[in-house]
């Protein structure tokens, strides 16, 4: 898995890619926690390369959103594949998470 990090707007995009699972989450979850640190009102993690993901993955992304709604932020995802997505829905996150098909969408929303 790797990761690199963009500004857009007032959004930090959290471009991701590979296979997120128990080995490569933590790495992950310190990149989103240093964001989450400096209170970044809006993240937006782009899974357009995210071949698959395990509940280590899903873990990672619900402590984030549970830290950023202590200070208001907002965390987003956009271009969520359709196996990832199964994996959200399974769990009943989608109806949490704020999904979005396009980045201009998720980024000025």
């Amino acid at each position: 898995m790797k990761t690199d990090i963009e500004i857009k707007g007032q959004a930090v995009i959290l471009n991701v890619s590979g296979k997120i699972d128990l080995y490569t989450s933590p790495v992950l979850r310190e990149t989103m926690i240093s964001l989450i640190k400096r209170k970044t009102g809006i993240i937006v993690v782009n899974l357009r390369d995210v071949t698959e993901t395990d509940s280590s993955g899903v873990a990672t992304f619900v402590e984030a959103l549970k830290e950023m709604s202590l200070y208001g932020g907002k965390l987003r995802f956009v271009y969520v594949s359709v196996s990832v997505v199964k994996i959200f829905q399974f769990s009943k996150l989608d109806l949490i998470f704020d999904i979005y098909t396009d980045l201009d969408s998720a980024v000025g929303a």
